[in-house]
């Protein structure tokens, strides 16, 4: 005859379980990155057949992104090129360019910004923002003052 074994309930102890639950849950929240995202607004470059035909032709602005240099153009022809030096793009000098540009035309808000292939995501936004504003530094004054040169940025492949 087989004996059977009386089995003992026993109570499971979940205060150890709990404890290491919390310490953990408190170590992923102290240590979670939370990211910010920026979202640049984009047109799409104008239709050249829609609407009437203006009495004047509107100045186009183009910004050229290439991997040797920065061009500024017209639309028709290369305004002023600025050069890569030291493998580093010359936004400052775009920015003055462009606000010479913006000066002289007051009323322009639109601008197209062209990339040549396999240039750097990173320059692309940072071309984008020296196009839609620049830093002037007065003379005894600490802080620069920021002035909007071309809100509205289109983008496309360059020529």
């Amino acid at each position: 005859m087989a004996k059977r074994r009386e089995h003992k309930e026993t109570e499971l102890e979940l205060t150890t379980l709990i404890n290491v639950m919390v310490v953990l849950i408190s170590f992923l929240l102290l240590t979670a990155v939370f990211t910010q995202i920026t979202i640049q607004e984009l047109n799409l470059p104008a239709q050249a057949g829609s609407g009437a035909a203006p009495l004047k032709p509107p100045l186009v602005v183009e910004v050229i992104v290439r991997k040797s240099s920065l061009q500024i153009s017209n639309g028709k022809s290369v305004i002023e090129t600025i050069p890569v030096l030291n493998n580093k793009y010359d936004y400052k000098k775009l920015s003055a360019s462009l606000l010479q540009i913006k000066n002289e035309n007051q009323d322009k808000e639109d601008v197209s910004v062209l990339m040549e292939p396999d240039i750097e995501y990173e320059s692309l936004i940072a071309v984008m923002d020296a196009v839609k504003g620049a830093e002037i530094y007065t003379p005894g004054i600490d802080k620069p003052r920021k002035v909007v040169l071309f809100p509205q940025v289109s983008i496309g492949d360059a020529p």
